[in-house]
């Protein structure tokens, strides 16, 4: 377990960080799944904290939008919806299309050589089942091939939206190829930022976000096609 930190210094972690980081990768494996109960008093034994720092964490995780609050009630995990990523997504497709146009001018060798170690750890944690891993470095994948942009605020609005749909990029990925299909795209992303081609290379990123967002209806109407009826 993390060491923790009322106010340490960094590099610990706090009693209230090491629980939302514990909760937030728990329910992004669907190890806890949609409509599972938080009972605090068993997340405080379990944790060995007390209900302050749980409260901070559990409305971090609010915040995200994978907990929810019930009048009167426990905490629960919220459930994988189509509302829940729709407008993320649409959201993702334009902005990170729109960054991945700026950046491509300025993406040298040395960007390119990165981002294609971050492939080839990608082909690692498929291979060895660690997908956990997977979604961790496709947002360092993301990012790296953002940073030449020099759009901070850009940047910034993308590593929100992936806090929000992290667990959706999880559940895409763990279903049928969605792992293999993604790191496919990502070699197409690489060859095009490499020919510093802005146009190719945000057409095919709005066409790789918009792959995750299609696959993820299909998973979300299988597995709860009540939800979708009542989004759609």
């Amino acid at each position: 377990m993390s060491r923790l930190r009322d106010d340490g210094p960094i590099g610990f972690q706090t009693k209230s960080e090491l629980v939302y980081d514990v909760l937030r990768q728990e329910i992004i494996r669907g190890d806890l799944p949609g409509g599972a109960r938080l009972e605090q008093e068993e997340l405080a034994e379990r944790f060995e904290v007390s209900r302050q720092p749980l409260r901070l964490a559990l409305n971090r995780l609010v915040s995200e939008q994978l907990v929810e609050w019930q009048p009167h009630r426990s905490a629960t995990v919220a459930e994988l919806s189509r509302e829940g990523f729709e407008e993320f997504y649409v959201m993702r497709s334009a902005l990170e299309a729109a960054l991945s146009r700026v950046a491509a001018p300025s993406i040298d060798d040395a960007v390119v050589e990165r981002l294609r170690g971050l492939v080839d750890e990608m082909r690692i944690a498929v291979t060895s089942g660690r997908l956990e891993r997977f979604v961790q470095l496709d947002r360092q994948f993301h990012s790296a091939l953002y940073e030449p942009s020099g759009y901070v605020h850009a940047q910034a609005e993308v590593a929100r939206l992936r806090d929000l749909t992290d667990r959706y990029i999880y559940c895409y990925v763990a279903n049928d190829d969605g792992a293999l299909r993604s790191i496919s795209e990502h070699d197409s992303l690489v060859d095009a930022a490499a020919d510093n081609d802005g146009d190719r290379l945000a057409t095919l990123m709005a066409a790789h976000v918009e792959q995750g967002a299609v696959t993820l209806r299909r998973i979300i109407a299988v597995e709860q096609p009540s939800a979708v009826e009542a989004t759609a």
